[in-house]
């Protein structure tokens, strides 16, 4: 997992049980190695521009192993709560009660954005649903 300093800091015990289990937090790095597994969870939809999410999400398939795959969750258009209810649009997104940057995602929208950098939704996992309007997708490299 890669993190920025100062949200391991404040959620610290948490990231040592997540250290003890086994998982590795980098902070704010890349590492070199590949992985059978990643979890991309809430990042795409915080990061305020669409080359940054792009970016990340072809950092996320160079280190992915052959086979691997990357389980990716966003939040959907029916999960953002946004400042007053009506939200201030900011970019393709909105700004938050507490003022942060928010992109909600359509699947679609998700789906074909993973193909750019190189992702595709994994043959043998069907569609999930989610009640509260949070995407997830299973996706591994282009063949």
């Amino acid at each position: 997992m890669t993190e920025i300093k100062a949200v391991i800091g404040k959620y610290a015990e948490k990231y040592a049980r997540f250290e003890r289990d086994g998982g590795s937090v980098f902070q704010e790095t890349w590492p070199r190695r590949h992985y059978q597994v990643i979890v991309c969870t809430f990042v795409l939809g915080v990061l305020p521009t669409k080359r940054a999410r792009l970016d990340l999400l072809k950092k996320v398939a160079a280190r992915l192993s052959a086979g691997g795959i990357v389980f990716l969750s966003v939040r959907g258009f029916g999960d953002v709560k946004t400042k007053a209810r009506q939200g201030r649009k900011w970019r393709d997104g909105y700004i938050t009660p507490v003022g942060t940057f928010i992109k909600p995602f359509r699947r679609t929208e998700l789906t074909g954005f993973a193909r750019g950098a190189g992702l595709v939704p994994h043959p043998n996992v069907g569609k999930w649903r989610s009640n509260s309007g949070i995407i997830d997708l299973v996706l591994v490299r282009q063949p």
